[in-house]
């Protein structure tokens, strides 16, 4: 927990064993001394910005953050902001997680909430449930909910129904969909993150050690 000015007013011992300080070492210090030297330099404009406007919100949306550890090493890290007002006084909360530290199945979606779809229903049934969907890739199955065969992405459906002039009955479905990627749930979170990059993908398929499906994570 921080002040309006940065400095640290308390700390518990999950940010001891992360950062590798104590409490007694952090209380009092400035915040800058856990950010990567990339974060500092904007750091004091967008701790006032957050105070003018005290709110829960990610820290960094959209961008990679890295915190520091005592020894000089620089983790990355999704932190999460909330305001805490004592008497006059506005302070702010920071949760931080280190992505090298959280499987993947610990932020997936779990199966029993997902939507797929029977690829063996006619492609016009498929095109209707895929189109209503909310979400923007739907995993597909044949026979059995686990045996997953494709993943089929709402916008190469829409641009492949426009080539087919509104024809669902002119399309293939399992040629439009792509490969399903499955993961292993014990995946650290950031090396996915690196994964996604790597593979310039947005969804994967998270299974248990015997091969069982257990969910998906995506960056969307």
């Amino acid at each position: 927990m921080a002040d309006r000015a940065g400095t640290l007013r308390q700390a518990n011992t999950a940010a001891e064993r992360l950062f590798n300080y104590s409490k007694d070492e952090l209380i009092g210090q400035s915040v800058d001394i856990l950010l990567a030297a990339e974060h500092r330099q904007s750091h004091q404009r967008l701790r006032a910005a957050f105070h003018e406007a005290p709110a829960a919100r990610p820290m960094g949306a959209g961008r990679e953050l890295h915190a520091r550890r005592r020894d000089g090493q620089e983790i990355p890290v999704e932190i999460g902001l909330n305001p805490l007002k004592v008497d006059d006084a506005t302070f702010v909360v920071a949760s931080i997680l280190d992505l090298a530290d959280i499987p993947v199945g610990d932020v997936m979606h779990h199966r029993k909430d997902l939507f797929m779809v029977d690829a063996d229903q006619p492609p016009p049934a498929i095109i209707d449930q895929a189109l209503a969907s909310p979400f923007t890739r739907v995993p597909l199955y044949r026979g059995d909910p686990e045996n997953i065969i494709g993943v089929l992405h709402a916008k190469a459906l829409s641009r492949t129904l426009w080539a087919n002039r509104n024809n669902p009955d002119a399309i293939n479905i399992e040629a439009i969909a792509a490969k399903p990627w499955f993961i292993p749930e014990s995946t650290s979170l950031l090396n996915q993150l690196q994964a996604f990059r790597q593979r310039r993908e947005h969804f994967a398929l998270v299974v248990d050690e015997y091969g069982t499906l257990q969910g998906v994570v995506t960056l969307e």
